[in-house]
């Protein structure tokens, strides 16, 4: 289960819930709609008609709630004030109304909270939210109240911006009193983390423990096709599987035309493969703007190669009808065809940290303990321009990080459950329920577990301690089925230390300090491959490496571990690739030691040219030990079983 969906049943629990108020949740922003108010326009007067007046045929009210359905009425924030109230339209969900215009804003209350504002902010691609319309309304009523904007206000939607859309609810001394607020909202919880916000400083935050706010844009509808079904989103399950098995596929889906509709048919192809159609015929008429979704098992095709392909979905026909050609009429899902695969040694964990964010303190023992379990390598990426920062890592900051740090990834992976993003955060966890932020944590690795690998990844380390001199070096079996699937392969090697002192940001009590000898763990700190790893050669399905680095002088060594791991080989990472740049195998080891070693050769007599004797859980011994028992000696690249 994804993060989001853990943390908000989470929520629901502990957080008291009432009809009468809303427990907002003022210690999680949603980072990636950080609100701006440079450039903020001129508010304009305008007037909100009465409740429910009834749309045009040829407009829509475009947001989270079912036309003028509220579920909940009379919710309060509890403190007397003004507050600004919204939802995040995506642009995903802002596609469905390419070439349309919005013309105005609605919402509901549950009763008049005099005079308010409508809002409306247009969010770019790396989140900052600038406001575009602000106009005053000068009186508000129970039920839904229409603001329309004037000609030069409307907005042409291109399909590739998002919105915010809003208005100012009053609470007054009187509603705190008398417990009985007037927000409204649509179901039984949020549909996602940006369909109920309020707006705090200059972030919008999600209130989490009630439905969609009743909120939506007026959008003049008039120039979509009279047939037109949008495929939204598709749930495939993990990108990897298995030769012959069938996908379990959850598609969402809106009637993106003028008319309702009774029935459709979806085609399925894998690449440039046959066709297969599935008839889907609704239980009633499916209106203009509704969403739903569809499930069904699709069987992977009998011609299907081992190697990545793509899953092609697209409406073939609407009412027995050929609709218009649109693209958001089609769906594409890429995934990864295997028969055999290789065990995972570790799950490897990437922390995108920062000494400047109070949620670090509150993440950083739960993620050493982390670091402590076999199955994983833990490593703490921090911030570009924070005194613990690696330079050459901050591309992943860029590609990854989405929220306010810490957040993480599994091996890179991507898990999809309707989620934009790879990486997940349990900072709620920690503000909450502190004692489940290692279980939040382990559902990941535990899910990363079973997928499969292509390659193996083994470590022996030594350490000069006087010429402060560290041997990395680097083997492993590559799969018959790697080279379709993987194609060139890359091994990334790191260092990482513990109990590194440096600044962080702490909270104490409801202040924030800036402690100057926090212990930091896991540490990030050099690079001794590439950065996006140094390309492998293959030899008879195996490849090794050798690297060596000079420790600086205020390291500790003893706190020192090695790290390497193999992805897919790239120029560059960004996100037309980054799908397909997990990480296939990891493995890490203290310096100077080994990894427990797999893959033994036979039992032979080995001299004295060794390249070094191992017990069999891969601890190094001194060449002249003269312990007795059975043990490995490594030689030329391979492992070799001997009795001493």
């Amino acid at each position: 289960m994804k993060k989001t969906s853990i943390i908000l049943m989470l929520l629901a629990q502990c957080l008291f819930i009432s009809a009468q108020q809303v427990e907002i949740n003022t210690a999680r922003g949603i980072a990636y709609v950080s609100a701006s108010k440079a450039g903020a326009a001129p508010a304009v007067d305008g007037v909100a008609h009465a409740p429910q007046r009834a749309l045009a045929s040829t407009e829509r009210g475009v947001g989270y709630c079912e036309g003028d359905s509220i579920t909940t009425r009379g919710a309060r924030v509890g403190t007397a004030g003004s507050y600004d109230m919204a939802a995040l339209l995506s642009k995903q969900f802002m596609q469905n109304y390419k070439g349309c215009k919005i013309i105005g804003v609605r919402f509901a209350l549950s009763q008049s909270v005099g005079k308010s504002n409508i809002f409306i902010y247009k969010v770019d691609d790396d989140g900052n939210a600038e406001e575009v319309v602000r106009n005053n309304v000068r009186r508000t009523s129970e039920g839904w109240n229409e603001v329309r904007l004037n000609s030069a206000q409307e907005i042409d939607i291109t399909g590739n911006d998002q919105y915010i859309m809003g208005f100012t609810y009053n609470e007054t001394d009187e509603m705190v009193t008398d417990k009985t607020g007037a927000l409204c909202f649509y179901g039984d919880k949020i549909s996602n983390s940006g369909s109920a916000l309020i707006l705090q400083g200059e972030t919008f935050n999600s209130i989490t423990n009630f439905g969609d706010l009743c909120v939506q844009l007026i959008v003049d509808v008039s120039t979509l096709p009279r047939k037109a079904v949008s495929l939204n989103s598709i749930l495939n399950g993990v990108s990897y599987k298995k030769l012959g098995e069938k996908m379990d596929i959850m598609m969402s889906y809106t009637n993106a035309g003028l008319d309702e509709i009774s029935s459709m048919r979806l085609g399925f192809r894998v690449d440039d493969g046959e066709v297969e159609y599935i008839d889907v015929n609704f239980k009633e008429p499916m209106a203009p703007g509704k969403s739903d979704t569809y499930s069904v098992s699709y069987g992977m095709p009998a011609a299907v190669a081992i190697g990545r392909h793509e899953l092609n979905v697209f409406v073939d026909k609407i009412d027995g009808e050929t609709p218009v050609a649109s693209a958001f009429g089609t769906i594409v899902d890429p995934f990864v065809a295997y028969g055999n695969a290789l065990k995972r040694q570790q799950i490897y964990v990437e922390q995108y940290n920062s000494q400047k964010s109070p949620y670090g303190p509150l993440i950083n023992d739960s993620f050493a303990k982390l670091a402590k379990d076999k199955d994983v390598c833990a490593v703490n990426l921090y911030r570009l321009g924070e005194p613990l920062a690696v330079a050459e890592s901050s591309y992943l900051y860029d590609l990854y990080s989405y929220t306010d740090a810490p957040c993480s990834t599994a091996n890179r992976f991507y898990f999809g459950m309707a989620e934009p993003h790879y990486a997940f955060d349990i900072n709620e966890y920690a503000a909450l329920m502190p004692q489940l932020v290692y279980d939040g944590f382990r559902v990941f690795v535990d899910e990363a577990l079973p997928f499969p690998a292509f390659a193996t990844v083994d470590l022996v380390t030594s350490y000069d301690a006087a010429a402060r001199q560290i041997s990395i070096d680097v083997n492993g079996d590559i799969s018959d089925e790697a080279p379709a699937v993987m194609g060139d392969m890359a091994l990334t090697v790191l260092l990482t230390e513990d109990n590194v002192k440096s600044t962080q940001i702490v909270s104490s009590g409801s202040s924030l300090q800036n402690k100057q000898n926090y212990v930091h763990n896991q540490v990030m700190r050099k690079y001794i491959s590439a950065p996006l790893g140094d390309r492998i050669t293959v030899d008879g399905n195996k490849y090794a490496a050798h690297y060596t680095f000079t420790l600086p002088s205020d390291w500790k060594d003893s706190d020192i571990t090695v790290v390497a791991f193999l992805t897919k080989a790239f120029d560059f990472v960004d996100g037309s690739n980054m799908q397909m740049a997990d990480v296939t195998n990891c493995n890490s080891v203290k310096l100077g030691g080994a990894t427990a070693i797999d893959g033994i050769v036979s039992d032979a007599a080995v001299g004295s040219s060794a390249d070094g004797i191992y017990t069999l859980d891969g601890v190094r011994l001194a060449d002249d030990s003269a312990a007795k028992g059975i043990f490995i000696v490594r030689r030329g690249g391979k492992s070799v079983k001997v009795v001493r």
